[in-house]
């Protein structure tokens, strides 16, 4: 008997203090590190003091990503008020699964019902995975960028509306 693959089940809750380990255990992955623009491993003091800031902040938007009850990942919007900045992590576990562009879209469509900015993601040039799911969601390119002395790409999203 052939046993069909099901779909995941992907959902997202927003972060709490109580997420501040695992958060810092994804965000020093290797991977994670090398596409990050500073790329330095994270010291857990900073990052204890940084997630707090994050979890106090009204114009941030941080999301923790479950597949099938498991965490998942992460995505933040950040600096909501202003211009929104979009940053999405995948545990090592759940990559190369063809999750990511599942990820985005439904962290993008959570985000366009409470917020109406436009997103922006400032990718690394070299990411080409990344750029490539961007695309896939619906970014648009708008720019070649040097972030941090890296050649990076800004693409960005807009809400659809609706009539």
């Amino acid at each position: 008997m052939v046993q069909e693959k099901s779909t995941p089940k992907i959902s997202f809750r927003k972060a709490t203090l109580a997420d501040v380990d695992l958060v810092f255990s994804w965000s020093n992955d290797a991977l994670v590190r090398e596409q990050s623009f500073q790329s330095e491993p994270i010291v857990y003091e900073d990052h204890v003091k940084w997630f707090a800031n994050k979890m106090n902040s009204e114009n941030d938007l941080f999301l923790i990503v479950f597949v099938d009850s498991i965490p998942a990942g992460l995505v933040r919007f950040e600096d909501i008020a202003e211009k929104t900045v979009i940053g999405i992590l995948v545990d090592k576990n759940f990559r190369g699964k063809g999750l990511s562009a599942t990820v985005l879209q439904g962290a993008t469509d959570r985000y366009f019902t409470e917020y109406t900015s436009p997103i922006f993601a400032f990718i690394k040039q070299s990411n080409l995975p990344s750029i490539a799911i961007f695309k896939k969601v619906g970014f648009t390119f708008l720019r070649a960028d040097k972030i941090e002395g890296h050649i990076s790409f800004v693409y960005v999203l807009k809400k659809i509306n609706d009539g």
